[in-house]
Formats: structure tokens, sequence, C-alpha cells
């Protein structure tokens, strides 16, 4: 039986909850250990109520502290940069678990190998970590976890009154080259929906500026009541009949409450970020380029955005809540 184990993540809040399957390996395998992982704002709000696990806001005070607030044995180090580095160093733990392919760290003393060309979605990457401690990665659930309490639920509830039975909730991003589809797609591509499916859409308006647009070009388009706090996103998420847009760290909210998702993606591989399930889908143009992982277009085209029509889109759109209905 481990000791105390931090898990070493400050990021954003899709990874954090991309990391809650291993948080819930580690804790049923090692029920008497205590779990702490480190995060940012406001990623780390993503843990506020697992019970198997204690958050712990990333700062360079708390790095310094690691040893003696804590006193892990194992120190897992899943962000892999420098930070990480001196914070695995300075805690003090007996084994660092590290994916260190080139062994340029010394002290990483246990090294960790995902499957990265043989199994695409990063769960089972992250779920390598337990391997050494005798955690089969293909063997436990990989579902993600966000506990929402009722209260935001039943708020959120209020909020939608108008909403209907079956609504779709969307993010989209407008402001990052490598993620922006374009207003003019997106327009389209909701128009179509108004037409032809007749469901409504709220769309997250966390970025004001750049999303007036698309109010405008798509009159229909309602924004989504205000979510002040990840908590109350999860529950306007629990709540969606089915999610669309962007791949961000709301879809992967939504994920977690169990709700479809449909994503967009361009320059990176979609069954990377997409679990393997029939309610969870994306559109992907495949071009011989894709994926390059890059945020700048080594062509200078952006072809794998620009060629993906609203048209083509829409009609894998609504073939997936056609499949989804049907079962």
């Amino acid at each position: 039986m481990p000791g105390n184990i931090v898990i070493f993540r400050p990021g954003a809040i899709g990874d954090t909850l991309l990391d809650t399957p291993l948080i819930r390996a580690l804790k049923t395998k090692f029920p008497d250990s205590k779990i702490v992982y480190f995060s940012r704002k406001p990623a780390i709000e993503i843990l506020k109520y697992n019970r198997r696990v204690i958050p712990a806001e990333f700062s360079f005070k708390d790095v310094i502290s690691i040893r003696k607030k804590f006193h892990p044995e194992i120190f897992m180090d899943l962000k892999g940069n420098l930070a990480s580095a001196l914070a695995s160093k300075l805690s003090g733990a007996k084994f660092i678990f590290a994916i260190d392919k080139k062994r340029k760290i010394r002290h990483y003393n246990v090294p960790i190998y995902p499957p990265f060309g043989k199994i695409h979605y990063t769960v089972y990457h992250r779920l390598e970590f337990g391997r050494p401690l005798g955690i089969d990665p293909m063997n436990v659930p990989i579902e993600t976890e966000f506990p929402i309490p009722v209260p935001f639920v039943e708020r959120m509830k209020e909020k939608l009154q108008d909403a209907g039975d079956f609504f779709i909730v969307s993010h989209i991003r407008l402001d990052l080259p490598h993620r922006s589809w374009g207003a003019g797609k997106y327009c389209t591509f909701f128009n179509l929906v108004e037409k032809r499916l007749k469901l409504p859409v709220l769309l997250i308006n966390d970025s004001p500026g750049t999303l007036s647009q698309i109010f405008e070009c798509a009159r229909w388009v309602k924004p989504a009541p205000p979510t002040p706090t990840l908590h109350d996103l999860g529950a306007l998420m629990k709540l969606a009949g089915v999610f669309f847009g962007s791949d961000s760290g709301p879809k992967h909210i939504a994920v977690s409450q169990g709700t479809p998702t449909f994503a967009l993606f361009f320059t990176e591989l979609p069954e990377a970020w997409t679990p393997p399930y029939p309610h969870h889908s994306y559109a992907y143009k495949g071009l011989p380029c894709q994926p390059c992982w890059k945020k700048k277009c080594p062509l200078g085209t952006f072809d794998c955005i620009h060629s993906l029509t609203a048209e083509e889109v829409f009609e894998k759109f609504e073939k997936f809540l056609s499949e989804l209905d049907g079962n």
C-alpha cells in the first residue's frame, strides 16, 4: 500500500477532467492513500466536490511546501515542464512517475510509456501512470467525473424554463486561428439547424465581442444563461440535449455529465479527445496534412478549416442526432 500520492498538472479545464479516471482508479485501489491534485484556477474547481481527492491550487509557495504539507511517497508529473520537474524534486517523494522518453531528468525513477501510436484516446495514456502500481488501464472505467450539487441544477432549471425539452448548447472559438471555423460558417450551420431541425440553440457567450456577430446573422440563436462558476456550467451541460462546437473545456464538461457531444476538429486528431462511445462524435475533413498538432498551419493555408463546409457538418450532425434518437 503506497503512502500519499501527489498528481501535478497545473493545466486547463479539459486536462483536469481527463485526469479524473486516473484519480478514481488510484483511490479505488488504494482507499487509505491520500491523493493530492495540483492545478490552477479555474480548473481546480472541477475537483471541489470530488471526495476521492484533495485539490491544491498551484503556486510556487505551495510547491516548496509539498514535502512538509503532504509527505508524498509518489509524485506523478503529468505536466512535463521545468516547473513540474522542480516540484517533483522538492517533493521528497521516493518514487517520481513521468513521461521522460529521453531520460533527461535524472530524478525521474519510474518512467511511463503511454501507447500513443496504438491507442488514441488520451484517458488511456493518463491511466498508464497507474500501471506501475498494478492498475491495468484497459480494465478500469474511463468516464470522467465532475460532481454537480443539486442546488446548481435546480437553479439552472429555473433559468431554462423556456428552452424546451431538448436543446443544443454550443461553445465556439473565434479567437484562436487553429480552432476558428469562422462566423459565417457557424451562422450557416445554425440557420440549417433552425430550418431543418427546429431545435433551439443556446450559445455560451463567454466572448461577447467576437460572438455578437453570431447573434446578428443567426438571430434565433440565444445566449445561454450566465454560468459564473464551472458548476453552473456543468448544470447547464447536464440539462442540455446535446453539445455542439469546439473541442474545448465546455465540451469536456458536457462529456462528464453524460451529455452527447459533437465537436469540430481541425489540427488535432479527433480520436485523441473523443470518448470511444457512439453518443460522442465529430466533424473532421481528414486531409493528408491532418493532424499536424500545430497552432500555426505549416502550409500557411489552414485548408483543414476552410475546406470543411457548413453543409457537410450539418449532414453529419443530423445523422448523429438521428442515431441518438434511434438508440
